[in-house]
């Protein structure tokens, strides 16, 4: 019986050997300095000022809109590269004494924010739609807590649009 078990851990150990030796993982390496590809990022930004005025109420979306061309936009960075979206927003700091201080922030959207100053307490989304057309476009949007065109927080919005893809594209 111990032989017979012997054998059989001898076997195993063999088997595993055996199967573990033949079934290794490949190691692949690219060399991405070559001829054919240039490595890195392009980078181009735009930015945009909406003012209160510009602002244009979509009764079907329920938000206000603003679009704009951007023929920069084309298949290849639609497709392959991402596009950031930022608003510049003035954001207010009370210290421990009760003083009050602005800053501009530079945010990424979608932004959110909430006003709690009126009733029934109040918010909004900020954020854009990219479209791939003829022209390519943007849609930046302000999307209220009520849904309706009454708005008491419509204001000037200073935007900027990352577009970011390979430079080998």
């Amino acid at each position: 019986m111990k032989k017979r078990i012997s054998s059989l851990i001898k076997l195993s150990l063999v088997a595993l050997l055996v199967l573990g030796g033949s079934s290794g993982c490949t190691k692949e390496y690219y060399d991405v300095f070559n001829d054919n590809s240039i490595v890195g990022s392009k980078v181009i930004t735009r930015n945009f000022d909406v003012e209160k005025a510009d602002w244009v109420w979509n009764p079907h979306a329920k938000r206000y809109e603003v679009t704009i061309d951007f023929p920069e936009i084309d298949h290849d960075l639609y497709e392959f590269g991402t596009i950031v979206s930022t608003a510049f927003i003035n954001e207010e700091f009370i210290d421990s004494n009760g003083n009050s201080t602005v800053f501009e922030v530079q945010t990424e959207l979608p932004i959110v924010r909430t006003f709690d100053d009126i009733l029934p307490i109040y918010t909004e989304k900020v954020s854009s739609d990219i479209y791939l057309g003829n022209p390519s476009s943007v849609t930046f949007y302000i999307q209220t807590s009520d849904l309706t065109s009454t708005s008491p927080f419509l204001m000037d919005y200073h935007f900027k649009m990352a577009l970011i893809w390979d430079s080998g594209l």
